[in-house]
Parts: C-alpha cells; sequence; structure tokens
C-alpha cells in the first residue's frame, strides 16, 4: 500500500524529478505484519521481505506477488514482542541486501533476485520465491 501510494506521489509530482520512472530502486518489508495482505505487482526493481524465525508479529506466510520472501535465523534475540520487532534487529539484514542489490546493478543482471539466496545462504530458515 505504501509504496502504491509513493508511486502515485511521484507520478502526480514528475515534474520534480530527473527521473520520475526510476526514482524507487528497490523495496525492502522488514519484519512483515500481516503479510497475507501483501500483494506485490510486477515491478522492475527488485522487493524483498525479510522475517526473523523468532519474530513473535511477523512472518512470510501468505505474501503474494512478484517478491522474494526469506526467514533468517537469529539466535540473539529472545522470542518477546520487545526484542524480536525491533528495526535494529535487521541491520545486518539491511547491510546484505543493500550490498546484494548494489552488485546485481553492476553486473546489469537481468533476473533482479539473483544473488540474495546465496548471500543469505547461511542463515535462511525458510524461503518463498516470486509468484505471479
Amino acid at each position: 500500500m505504501f509504496v502504491a501510494q509513493l508511486q502515485d506521489e511521484i507520478k502526480n509530482n514528475a515534474h520534480l524529478f530527473a527521473d520520475p520512472d526510476n526514482v524507487i530502486d528497490i523495496v525492502l518489508h522488514l519484519d512483515p505484519h500481516q503479510p497475507e495482505f501483501i500483494h506485490v505487482q510486477p515491478a522492475k526493481h527488485p522487493t524483498i521481505a525479510v522475517d526473523h524465525d523468532n519474530s513473535v508479529l511477523g512472518g512470510i506466510e501468505g505474501i503474494k506477488g512478484d517478491v522474494y520472501s526469506m526467514e533468517t535465523k537469529d539466535e540473539l534475540r529472545q522470542s518477546i514482542l520487545g526484542d524480536s520487532h525491533r528495526i535494529v534487529t535487521y541491520f545486518e539484514e539491511v547491510d546484505k541486501v543493500l550490498d546484494q542489490h548494489n552488485k546485481n546493478g553492476q553486473n546489469n543482471t537481468s533476473n533482479k533476485y539473483e544473488g540474495f539466496k546465496e548471500a543469505f545462504k547461511d542463515q535462511i530458515t525458510k524461503e518463498q520465491q516470486p509468484t505471479k
């Protein structure tokens, strides 16, 4: 919902951007709450969802569409609300996603999700490939 609203704002204010079709480079859902309501339409930018295996509020089950979803191990956090749902717990994942995204862009890869699984290979406990 947020991304669609952002795209509308960009479209309505296209004159403010040098290249309004390329403002959004990547979308990252961290610890998605109510994942069954996330449905990503096909887009040229990659959309990634990351959840921790011990999160009590987030999840990847039910996410639909053009999004690569993964659940990662987080052995440092307790399975309690105060620890498992804080944005600070996702710094490592954000760094890895951005590093891989930058590598993909430099390689001009045709597969926008190429390399994300490899970047997280030792951490993934569950994954979901993009669907149509």
